[in-house]
């Protein structure tokens, strides 16, 4: 189609698409499938339906079909302007838009060949400070460093860093509480200071505190984006924290956002790809690693072993974790890793052992025990978290054929995660409905 002379698509047209189709309980791919049926082609892909609720390309001809299919008025997705330029694209429209997936998204995960390409080399790759400014650049075109940004050019000072420690604590908190999609903007916004912080600092001595600040917060922004779907910007977020924490000497945030960034791989199926990832993390980690930090790389490490159906190496990673949990308490635990608990271990387990089920239900007894464990001792303030328990609850009693409970345990991690607008756990806890309902 044409557009009139003066009109653009702006952004706020994804929301509309998004909007439309969720309220049909329609999948990305079903709306390409329409577009393409009538249009009469067969080149619109979910990915495309997908990149276009993002806002990183616009639907240009297809913007009538699409007002068609999902019953709009094509003024819906056309906004009269002027002098309006192309639609962000990259890592700024990634920082923008932030929205939650929903079950049936098509998402563009790394690759095998990009982790084996950053993380591979990865003593290299964290001295290399070309990806660091391209960070910066993008951030800067999504507008979230700026001048004045409130923090000193003469080494900050201890009462500084603990002020901007406690923002990052209370930023957590609120993503427990209320989901990634409430704290996101915000958490952005942090980490830009941060990163000018960093730029003005001067000596070693100075830059040092500063960049294991800059760690934890471009960690936790990496975080924001892999719970909101948004795969390629966590994963490189987590590179580019990874990077600071070398910098900084960290080896236990360093090894942890390798282990982070391995979620990301797993969470779309690349289990092979995590282990490598998590087999880096644990190198780095070595035994100067806090034991929480070691703690957690295993229970990580024994659902990606899970995955790739390696049930005595899986088994061992969790039995080391066990083991090492008892270190945990020994001295004051990294407040990136500060989850570490009990709980936590048996979350994980559960994780682990319903995916071993899949092959060897033997190992339901185990998984469901853990898991009946994790909930009943669940932090009230960790909400958001709590659809991960649930949702492998549900699993584990589809399994066993009890299909009211699962149902049940179902529901309530998809009400969680839409709640928290959690896409990570959206996916995961309306695939478990799913599978609960077929039981």
């Amino acid at each position: 189609m044409h557009h009139e002379p003066g009109r653009a698509v702006l952004r706020g047209f994804g929301t509309v698409l998004r909007d439309a189709r969720v309220s049909r309980a329609w999948t990305q791919k079903r709306v390409a499938d329409l577009v393409n049926a009538h249009c009469g082609v067969s080149s619109v892909t979910a990915n495309d339906i997908y990149r276009w609720e993002k806002e990183i390309r616009t639907p240009d001809e297809y913007a009538e079909a699409l007002a068609s299919v999902l019953g709009l008025d094509v003024d819906d997705l056309l906004v009269l302007t002027r002098g309006v330029g192309r639609p962000m694209y990259g890592a700024a429209a990634r920082f923008a838009h932030p929205t939650a997936l929903d079950a049936g998204d098509t998402l563009v995960a790394p690759t095998t060949e990009k982790v084996r390409a950053g993380f591979d080399g990865f003593d290299d790759l964290l001295e290399d400070d070309v990806w660091r400014r391209s960070f910066l650049k993008g951030v800067a075109g999504a507008g979230v460093v700026t001048a004045g940004v409130g923090v000193g050019t003469g080494g900050g000072g201890r009462e500084m860093l603990e002020a901007h420690r406690d923002l990052r604590a209370a930023h957590g908190r609120l993503d427990n509480l209320s989901g990634a999609a409430t704290v996101y903007s915000q958490a952005v916004a942090h980490h830009g200071q941060i990163m000018t912080w960093l730029t003005l600092a001067g000596s070693a001595a100075e830059r040092r505190p500063v960049q294991a600040l800059a760690a934890d917060t471009g960690g936790f922004v990496g975080f924001l984006q892999a719970d909101l779907g948004l795969a390629d910007a966590a994963f490189a977020s987590y590179r580019e924290a990874a990077q600071h924490a070398q910098q900084a000497d960290d080896v236990s945030c360093c090894a942890n956002l390798v282990g982070q960034a391995s979620r990301v791989l797993a969470d779309h199926g690349d289990y092979a790809g995590a282990r490598s990832l998590v087999d880096r993390a644990l190198s780095i980690a070595g035994t100067r690693a806090h034991p929480a930090v070691r703690c957690w790389l295993h229970a990580v490490r024994a659902h990606h072993h899970a995955g790739l159906d390696a049930a005595p190496e899986a088994r061992a990673d969790l039995r080391t974790a066990w083991r090492i949990l008892e270190e945990v308490q020994d001295g004051e635990v990294p407040s990136y890793i500060g989850y570490l608990s009990e709980t936590e271990i048996n979350k994980w387990q559960g994780h682990v052992m319903w995916r071993l089920a899949r092959r060897n239900p033997a190992y339901l007894d185990a998984g469901q025990t853990a898991l009946d464990a994790a909930r009943e001792a669940w932090p009230a303030a960790m909400v958001r978290g709590a659809a991960e328990v649930l949702a492998s609850s549900a699993r584990v009693h589809a399994f066993r054929g009890s299909r009211d409970v699962a149902v049940a345990y179902a529901t309530q991690a998809v009400g969680v995660a839409t709640t928290t607008r959690s896409a990570r756990n959206q996916r995961s806890a309306l695939a478990a409905l799913g599978v609960a309902r077929q039981a």
